[in-house]
């Protein structure tokens, strides 16, 4: 069922969408977003690839803020990641779409809804919208303010809020619909446009800009589900008892059973400065899919590994390897030189191998003799 489609490759999937810089101001990003079907969109950022989603735009303050300061670090794709490897991404990532990147620029992107669309086409029988779904989410009644919706936008880091009243499902208020309102109403895109009644706005009760929620009851079939979902152009689905809310299933839930069929996520390596009857070589190709797969074991969060070959020395025959390991918190850099290539990426590849080691075996510490 799912085990086919996860091991395609994302080529067949890839879609054009704009791509904006991280220098790029926010009433920039705005438009873009309007838009937009999905709440986040890619980012060129001045060091790898990010993407800019609906709830982190809440917290600026300027229109001139620049994206790159509030767009989320994620690793690329190529186009020869499995979908299974990308879907296990977006869901640990919490991202509805990714870059696909060629030559370190942005060709196109995954999105979460065509992949499920591919999955609707083959069928998920037997799953039930119960087993993917968040019981308990975060809710809004229809009486609090925008403001309150900001906090929890901003907060939990969320794109749906539920919104209830008197305890019963009401609709549902996204973060976009809220963005989007920091536009004064009829004015253009532009910093003119930033919302100056974005205060008084804030102010109004959530319920009014609440909509309609797409709904599913408990234990319907995954499918049908999600056939609803794709059809309305919508994120989410909220999993309803009568008009009792108990659940909310967004596009990355319905990729957690494709992300499931990948058990190892082979991170795609962006290579510089190889010849392109090098990168053909499939020795080389080989090499580097086993550096991936060392990598996530020493540094398990790692995403994204880039690797810069140039040559060195009076003859130029030499090979310099930079191999950067990107994580959220800092950035791992391993290097070595030698005539033969491989044996260059067999160095690095044998320093990761005893990082494992020494992290599963670390030195014992030696306390000095207690003086009698």
């Amino acid at each position: 069922m799912f085990d086919e489609l996860a091991a395609q490759s994302v080529g067949g999937f890839v879609v054009d969408f704009p791509v904006l810089s991280g220098s790029q101001p926010v009433y920039e990003a705005l438009g873009v977003l309007q838009r937009a079907e999905l709440m986040s969109f890619p980012v060129k950022l001045e060091k790898g690839y990010g993407v800019l989603q609906a709830h982190s735009m809440l917290k600026v303050k300027s229109p001139d803020t620049k994206i790159g300061l509030f767009a989320k670090r994620v690793p690329a794709l190529t186009q020869d990641t499995s979908v299974g490897a990308a879907a296990k991404l977006m869901v640990e990532h919490r991202v509805q779409v990714l870059p696909i990147v060629e030559d370190e620029e942005i060709i196109g992107v995954l999105r979460a809804d065509r992949v499920l669309s591919g999955v609707l086409k083959r069928g998920a029988k037997g799953l039930s919208i119960t087993d993917i779904m968040t019981s308990n989410p975060i809710t809004i009644d229809a009486n609090d303010t925008l403001g309150k919706a900001v906090r929890l936008f901003t907060e939990n880091r969320i794109d749906h809020l539920p919104v209830l009243s008197k305890g019963r499902v009401a609709g549902m208020v996204k973060s976009k619909d809220v963005l989007l309102l920091l536009l004064s109403p009829g004015e253009k895109l532009t910093q003119g446009g930033w919302g100056l009644e974005a205060l008084n706005q804030k102010r109004l009760p959530v319920g009014g800009i609440t909509v309609g929620p797409v709904a599913s009851e408990v234990n319907e079939d995954y499918s049908e589900a999600l056939k609803r979902v794709l059809e309305s152009r919508s994120t989410y689905t909220l999993v309803t008892l009568g008009e009792e809310l108990q659940g909310i299933v967004t596009l990355r839930d319905f990729l957690k059973p494709l992300a499931e069929h990948q058990s190892t996520v082979e991170l795609p390596i962006q290579i510089s400065g190889l010849s392109d009857d090098m990168l053909a070589d499939g020795a080389i190709k080989q090499k580097l899919k086993r550096l991936a797969i060392h990598a996530t074991k020493t540094i398990p969060s790692v995403f994204e590994i880039r690797a810069r070959v140039k040559k060195v020395g009076p003859s130029g025959k030499t090979f310099e390897v930079n191999l950067q390991l990107y994580t959220p918190k800092k950035t791992v850099n391993l290097s070595d030189t030698g005539y033969d290539i491989l044996k260059v990426f067999d160095k690095i590849e044998r320093r990761l191998k005893q990082s494992i080691k020494q992290e599963l075996n670390p030195p014992k510490k030696r306390f000095p003799k207690r003086m009698q």
